[in-house]
Order: C-alpha cells, then sequence, then structure tokens
C-alpha cells in the first residue's frame, strides 16, 4: 500500500475511532456565556498544538489548539470531548468548537480525558506576538463546526494563516501537522501520560475550587519529549 495512503488511513479512522465525531446534541453556548466564561492566563501568549499520539506507533491521531491571547481557548475540532456530562466536573461554555474558559483546571481535564494506556497527549508551544494568538482565536471561531475525521483540516486551515506558521501546510493527517510543527523556531515540547483504561473522566486530584493552582502549566517541565 501506498505509505501516503497508508498515513490518511490510520490518521482519518483513527481519528474516529478516538474521539469519534462531532457531537450534534451538546447545548451550544449563548453569547453571554461565552462573555462571561472569559479567562486570561497571565504570562506570555501562545499556541500549543495538542496531539493525541498512539503509544503503539508514535503516530498522532488528534489535533487541537490550546490558544492563549487576551483570552485562553481550546479549539478541538471533531472532539467529542464533552465535561458537562459529568458530574462535578468544571464545564467550561462550547460554542461549536471552542471551549471557552479554559484555566489550568479546564486544561487538566481534557488532557486527562485523552491520555491513557495506548494514548499519550504530546504538546508543542510556541509563544506568539498577542495579535497573532487573537487572530488563531478568530479564525477558529470563524470556521465554525468541524465534521468527522476532518480535525487536522481545520486545525492545520487556522495555522497555515497565522504570521510565523509558514511552515504548516493544509493537510488531512495530524501526525503531518505535528511534524510540520516542529520545523517552527523555539518549539517547546512536552507529554502528558496516564495509564487509566479508556477514556475517563476519573476527576482524582482535581479540586474545582482553586482551578488555577491544579493542572501543571502548558510547558511543563517534566516527561520531556
Amino acid at each position: 500500500m501506498n505509505m501516503k495512503r497508508r498515513d490518511f488511513l490510520i490518521g482519518a479512522a483513527g481519528s474516529a475511532a478516538l474521539l469519534g465525531c462531532v457531537k450534534d446534541d451538546y447545548r451550544r453556548a449563548s453569547i453571554e456565556e461565552v462573555r462571561n466564561a472569559f479567562y486570561h492566563h497571565e504570562g506570555p501568549s501562545y499556541i500549543t498544538l495538542l496531539s493525541m499520539v498512539a503509544t503503539s506507533n508514535d503516530v498522532s491521531e488528534h489535533s487541537g489548539l490550546l490558544i492563549s491571547g487576551d483570552q485562553r481557548v481550546l479549539y478541538d475540532p471533531a472532539g467529542s470531548y464533552d465535561p458537562s456530562e459529568q458530574t462535578g466536573w468544571y464545564a467550561p461554555p462550547r460554542k461549536y468548537d471552542i471551549h471557552y474558559g479554559m484555566n489550568n483546571l479546564a486544561v487538566a481535564q481534557y488532557e486527562r480525558f485523552h491520555a491513557r494506556l495506548g494514548y499519550y497527549v504530546l504538546r508543542q508551544t510556541v509563544e506568539v506576538p498577542l495579535s497573532v494568538a487573537n487572530l488563531a482565536i478568530r479564525l477558529s471561531e470563524e470556521k465554525g463546526e468541524t465534521f468527522q475525521t476532518q480535525c487536522a483540516s481545520s486545525v492545520s486551515w487556522v495555522l497555515k494563516q497565522l504570521p510565523g506558521f509558514e511552515a504548516v501546510g493544509q493537510t488531512m493527517l495530524p501526525n503531518k501537522i505535528r511534524e510540520d510543527f516542529i520545523r517552527i523556531p523555539n518549539v517547546q515540547t512536552s507529554t502528558f501520560r496516564e495509564n487509566d483504561v479508556g477514556q475517563n473522566y476519573e476527576t482524582a486530584n482535581l479540586t474545582v475550587g482553586n482551578p488555577d493552582d491544579i493542572a501543571p502549566p502548558p510547558k511543563p517541565e517534566y516527561n520531556r519529549g
């Protein structure tokens, strides 16, 4: 089989199996809810490519973007993560493929949902000017809702329009975005791993009352990858 075709099948089928298609039954947040969830993360503005990677072959099967500009949001196209389904979880508002109010607790929940036996979360972070981060947020909002297996197409569509991200090409393959992202200067890489079986919403040591004191920062010093 042609290798490019093989990689495409791995990326597309794997992405569907890992996260499923966009959910049609979630409640889209109102403008007021989005406004009230506004969360600004202190420190430099940045964009983090989040890749869900299979440990069996080290191939990325889903892509999302954590974007920290005037506010911090998660762009999770074609993702099925929905903390509102779980009692006791912090559930920031979601409108289309954007999760707003992404404080450290929200980031930790998202990563813990995906990291498990067989998969880990790869973080690739680039500090950017505030204007670039805000542009990424605006483009993510403009993209609207993404169909099943199209996560990489939407993520690369956003990234390739940003100044400084010329190395990222349009693609259907999450692993190709990951490879292109490495070519951006000053990328900082880290991983998040867990050994539980299956996607989980286990709260463990997460405490809703202190959302900014729980999760590691976006560029932690452990598990360097």
